[in-house]
């Protein structure tokens, strides 16, 4: 029999977990120094996908707080550390964090369209 047979399974993969795309503000500062970001715009997940900084879209990005950052900056993420946000405002920049978006949203919003006070609403419009 086969070695992967004859051991044990372990653990789980949980298939809930959101990846994000993980950038630290030594990696923000290199990319103003070389001008391919500009200190004044504001630092969005589209704009890092514009300018081909990450790959793809995952389920947001998230501010890290290696090294230093020694220009303002305006960030937009759905995640920051807590000593990204400290060296950020230190210096008179700002970060917003805004929520992930989650794909659960459209099923939601299919509930809505199977109300029954809408079909009411309807079934007189129709008559």
């Amino acid at each position: 029999m086969p070695l992967y047979r004859r051991l044990p399974k372990r653990g789980f993969k949980n298939i809930f977990k959101k990846h994000f795309n993980s950038i630290n503000l030594i990696q923000i500062q290199n990319l103003i120094d070389k001008k391919k970001i500009l200190s004044k715009e504001e630092i969005t997940e589209e704009l890092l996908l514009k300018k081909k900084i990450i790959k793809k879209k995952l389920s947001g990005i998230k501010i890290l707080g290696k090294g230093d950052i020694k220009s303002k900056i305006i960030i937009q993420a759905q995640k920051a550390s807590k000593n990204a946000v400290k060296k950020i405002e230190k210096i008179g920049g700002k970060i917003n964090i805004v929520k992930a978006i989650n794909n659960n949203n459209k099923k939601k919003d299919n509930n809505l369209e199977k109300d029954p006070i809408n079909k009411k609403i309807n079934k007189d419009k129709i008559k």
